[in-house]
């Protein structure tokens, strides 16, 4: 799978429908019961926040820092200056750059509100990371974006649904 210049390889094993679909609801009941009303819930786990929202609607305008999430539940559409992005369950999001947005919850209701998880991405290790694996400099990009999207895995889902359950459940 390519999605702009990032290339993905998906083990087959861990792209199984019902096996995502189970993980995936797994991962939504643990951020429901980490939120107990609508609102962003900063974990102990330094960088986690669950999110909590069910009513669709209203934009928020807010500032994202760099970090990547999951959708579990719901619809959420982000807008970074004319680019729009929609994310909804399973899909992996990420925000590589401190940027203001305006989001809007697409799909909710308080019997199934939207829920996600992020966890925020430290600029000062991934420089370290980078220059680690890239000695001689990053490979060019041919097309930069505000924010990234992905189809998630079970592989991904299941480390944030330990993340998130922080050995809990």
């Amino acid at each position: 799978m390519s999605y702009g210049d990032i290339k993905l390889a998906f083990d087959s094993r861990l792209s199984d429908k019902p096996i995502l679909e189970a993980e995936t609801a797994r991962l939504a009941r643990l951020i429901q019961s980490h939120t107990p009303h609508d609102g962003i819930f900063v974990q102990p786990i330094p960088g986690l926040s669950l999110g909590r929202f069910s009513s669709t609607g209203t934009d928020l305008k807010t500032f994202y820092t760099p970090s990547f999430g999951i959708v579990a539940q719901g619809t959420i559409s982000f807008t970074v200056g004319q680019e729009v992005y929609t994310s909804s369950k399973p899909r992996i999001f990420m925000v590589p750059v401190a940027l203001p947005i305006t989001v809007q919850i697409m799909q909710a209701s308080p019997s199934e509100p939207y829920l996600t998880a992020s966890l925020a991405l430290e600029p000062q290790r991934i420089a370290e990371l980078a220059a680690r694996m890239f000695p001689h400099g990053l490979p060019p990009i041919q097309r930069r974006s505000a924010g990234y999207g992905v189809d998630a895995d079970t592989g991904f889902v299941g480390t944030m649904t330990r993340l998130v359950g922080d050995g809990q459940d």
